[in-house]
């Protein structure tokens, strides 16, 4: 089938590609890794990266730059496949990495780590007054009704959709509706609600969907375009796509695919309790919301809860942006893991926040261990150029085919 539009910013970046090695650096400039040098012996000003954000020094911003290697170690070990890595804590990006030909300006898919981006757009949407999280769903589509609504679903609210309590007895993959043609609202509106919304959590991309479509009906955009001049903009997010259904309105629990960096923003805004170089772009009351535990140990508003505090935005195949609140630091990841792998409880949380307690005041060794670590770090061997024998004996001459499909005459 093809693919849904999508709407995008105006920068563009080539297709994905998973082979490659890892190009990991510290702080971005390798002077201001080494023990005793940085931009501040220079007597100039450390340069700020096209992406905004300043880098340091692991062991200046309290993490421990053996506990990163240790991560990156028990990651290979593992064979997980990581794409892209970033590290930031108290205002500066400490590590990061990608997988050529990953790299930093490449797109990556984020499956359902879209969903913590569509809540912005809720949560935005709520304090500009266009709507209310006790307003009932079925209020704002009346168009698209079945001819006998429910008790149940004529109960249903915008808060039930935010914590994945719709009522709904199994969940609905984003990839079901992608056939379909005709309105996604009045798809949803056909999924019985056996259960009384608000009781029982059943995680559901159809939920996200519905925020999105109430978005829309509320401001008349996409999300991606009500998104641009009050979160893309101010973040200076560029080069996403994001795809559009039927209607016009996003799908809104997948279909956005942007950089590491990206996804590394969207932590650090909800770090820094909505605030974005002085702005005030989301609101710390909504900040407050999405990382409450609305299920108790496991969801709040389209956000997943981690252990001591820590929450997460988590794609399908290991797509994250990890937010430890109590540490003011942000992990963002993208890779290419398998479901159901353990890469959450087994690495991801055994790692961090544990890298940034008894940090030592200089790496020392570890600090040169890493480096070299990192330089070598790859997924596959080097290709190497390769001849066949084949080769002296084919080359040069001309072969006729006979009639085919493809009308292919000569060679």
């Amino acid at each position: 089938m093809p693919p849904l539009p999508s709407s995008s910013s105006s920068s563009s970046f080539p297709a994905l590609s998973r082979r490659g090695a890892l190009r990991l650096s510290l702080g971005g400039m390798a002077m201001a890794s080494v023990p005793g040098l940085g931009w501040a012996a220079t007597g100039l000003a450390a340069p700020v990266p096209a992406d905004g954000l300043p880098r340091g020094v692991p062991e200046a911003h309290g993490v421990s730059s053996a506990a990163i290697l240790a991560f990156l170690d028990e990651a290979e070990r593992g064979a997980f496949e990581l794409h892209g890595f970033m590290l930031w804590r108290r205002g500066q990006v400490l590590a990061e990495g990608w997988w050529e030909p990953y790299g930093p300006q490449r797109r990556h898919m984020t499956h359902s780590l879209t969903k913590s981006v569509t809540v912005c757009a809720v949560g935005m949407a709520v304090a500009e007054g266009r709507f209310g999280l006790d307003d009932k769903v079925v209020s704002f589509f009346p168009e698209h009704l079945p001819p006998v609504v429910s008790p149940n679903l004529a109960a249903m609210t915008v808060r039930d959709l935010l914590s994945m309590r719709t009522g709904h007895a199994a969940m609905t993959s984003g990839s079901v509706w992608r056939q379909i043609r005709t309105s996604w609202i009045a798809e949803f509106f056909k999924i019985p609600v056996v259960n009384p919304p608000g009781t029982q959590f059943v995680y559901t991309s159809a939920a996200t969907y519905m925020l999105s479509a109430i978005v829309t009906k509320t401001t008349g955009q996409p999300v991606a375009d009500y998104l641009k001049p009050r979160f893309f903009e101010p973040l200076g997010i560029t080069g996403y796509e994001w795809e559009v259904g039927p209607e016009g309105i996003s799908p809104g629990a997948n279909g956005l695919s942007w950089k590491t960096v990206d996804s590394l923003k969207l932590g650090i805004l909800h770090a820094q309790n909505g605030v974005w170089n002085g702005r005030q772009v989301l609101t710390k009351e909504w900040v407050d919301a999405v990382h409450r535990p609305h299920t108790k140990d496991k969801y709040g508003y389209q956000w997943w809860l981690g252990p001591n505090g820590a929450y997460n935005a988590d794609g399908l195949f290991g797509q994250y942006a990890v937010v430890f609140p109590a540490h003011d630091a942000v992990l963002a990841i993208n890779a290419a893991l398998p479901p159901k792998a353990g890469f959450n409880a087994g690495l991801l949380y055994k790692h961090f926040p544990a890298a940034f307690e008894n940090a030592p005041a200089d790496g020392g060794q570890a600090s040169a261990a890493l480096r070299r670590r990192m330089a070598g770090l790859r997924l596959l061997p080097p290709v190497r150029p390769t001849s066949s024998p084949v080769a002296a004996a084919v080359s040069g001459q001309r072969y006729e085919f006979p009639d085919n499909p493809d009308r292919i005459k000569a060679a």
